[in-house]
């Protein structure tokens, strides 16, 4: 029985040790098969540079992305149809220097205060009415036009004061309205005021056309 035994043992011994050299089997191919695609699976999470959770390794903020007013190239205002508008308001600022500014305070259109309040009602006209109406001037409503922000929901202050004012001042005489032509070339049909602040002018028929179909 020992020697049996014995034998019996060298048996198991020997096999033990062959054991690593006996052919794959299929559940073998199946592990090493997903323990590759383990592997390729976490190499191309790596390798992917703007999801979440790369920036929170890195401790950074992802970047924001635009969620707002996404249409394509053609929804956007042409620049003569722009223009048509523009000039709209212009008629309505001056009616509006005249009485305010004439008529009510007897200022002289010559003088320094006078140019002043003339500034002040050129801006002033543009800002409120923007803010005041999520993007329109009175020139804007008769055409169809609003202005939108590719990353507000509704204008904030921020957003009109840039666009308005301050690169309303920027643009208003000289060379420097030149820079309301890019409106004609860029394809958003931005002008510079636009692209500081992020905003472009949309023909509001189009959006209901589209919205319509739609429906």
């Amino acid at each position: 029985m020992d020697k049996h035994s014995n034998d019996w043992q060298e048996i198991s011994r020997d096999g033990a040790e062959k054991e690593p050299n006996r052919p794959a089997s299929a559940s073998d191919d199946m592990k090493e098969s997903s323990t590759e695609e383990q592997q390729v699976t976490s190499f191309d999470f790596q390798e992917t540079d703007d999801t979440p959770e790369h920036f929170s390794l890195l401790g950074k903020k992802p970047p924001k992305k635009n969620l707002h007013y996404q249409f394509p190239n053609y929804f956007y205002a042409g620049f003569w149809m722009r223009l048509f508008a523009f000039l709209v308001d212009l008629l309505l600022i001056a009616c509006l220097k005249t009485i305010l500014l004439g008529n009510v305070l007897g200022m002289s259109a010559n003088g320094l205060v006078y140019t002043i309040g003339a500034l002040i009602c050129y801006l002033g006209y543009f800002i409120f009415m923007t803010k005041l109406t999520n993007g329109q001037t009175i020139g804007k409503m008769i055409f169809g036009l609003k202005v939108v922000c590719f990353n507000e929901e509704k204008l904030s202050w921020t957003t009109v004061l840039i666009r308005e004012g301050a690169c309303r001042i920027i643009l208003k005489k000289g060379f420097f309205m030149i820079g309301y032509l890019v409106a004609a070339f860029s394809p958003k049909k931005q002008h510079i005021g636009d692209m500081f602040s992020d905003t472009s002018v949309v023909s509001l028929n189009l959006i209901k056309a589209y919205q319509g179909l739609e429906a």
